[in-house]
């Protein structure tokens, strides 16, 4: 077992609690704990301790999420700063300074990157559809020039979307 202090938002002395694990968790990860009859949230804070305790006694971590980033360095240094200085427990300091989302006990979910759509080298050797169909070459024209979101794209061509899937088809985009 691996020993980690982790912040809770708990008016104790230093807001930090041990809990064990069954692998090094990341500092600065996000975890659920049990404290007391329910299950809060926490940050690990210090991780690979030696216990104060006896390890009979400690908890372990619940839920370890391990798809979302840990939370950086030195955010985690200007907390530990801040709880000194106004002499509060780490753990409230901690949880003063999170987003909402995050003091949630579900996982995050994790904006997606938007795609962006170009037209690839097979795409840039054919001959542009006929200048007749202005809304057409318009879209091939934008799909040309660069990688474009599709929303954008719809801008250009209420019917981006499936022009793109035929041309997809094709093996054009």
């Amino acid at each position: 077992m691996i020993y980690h202090r982790i912040a809770v938002n708990v008016p104790l002395s230093d807001g930090l609690l041990t809990y064990s694990h069954s692998e090094p968790l990341p500092l600065g990860a996000r975890v659920l704990v049990p404290f007391r009859n329910k299950t809060v949230v926490g940050i690990v804070w210090e991780t690979d301790i030696a216990p104060d305790m006896d390890a009979a006694r400690i908890l372990s971590v619940q839920t370890a999420f391990s798809d979302e980033p840990p939370l950086p360095e030195s955010w985690r240094d200007l907390l530990s700063f801040t709880s000194r200085y106004y002499h509060y427990p780490t753990g409230q300091a901690v949880f003063a300074a999170l987003p909402q989302g995050l003091k949630e006990t579900r996982a995050v979910e994790m904006p997606q990157p938007p795609l962006f759509y170009a037209l690839n080298e097979a795409g840039r050797a054919q001959t542009p559809p006929p200048a007749r169909f202005n809304k057409k070459a318009a879209l091939w024209d934008a799909l040309l020039s660069g990688g474009m979101t599709m929303a954008a794209l719809k801008q250009v061509n209420a019917q981006a979307v499936k022009l793109i899937e035929d041309w997809t088809e094709k093996g054009l985009d």
